[in-house]
């Protein structure tokens, strides 16, 4: 699922309103920046690909670096 367009996106909104930090992935660097840009900063950008194990690793990472994992 990307996460800087329909769905992913959307969801990831939601989470932030609900005061959720969000670390996005998706392949598309410059849709992701803006994506960033619009959301805020809860919502962490990682460039890479959902389809890869190495990017699910690497936004776990992340995440546990910047808040607690509670969902």
């Amino acid at each position: 699922m990307r996460s800087v367009a329909g769905v992913g996106r959307a969801i990831s909104a939601r989470l932030l309103a609900d005061g959720v930090h969000v670390v996005g992935v998706d392949w598309n660097e410059p849709a992701l920046a803006e994506t960033a840009r619009e959301l805020g900063s809860g919502f962490m950008p990682l460039h890479g690909d959902v389809g890869e194990w190495h990017a699910h690793e690497r936004a776990a990472e992340l995440a546990e670096r910047t808040a607690p994992l509670r969902h």
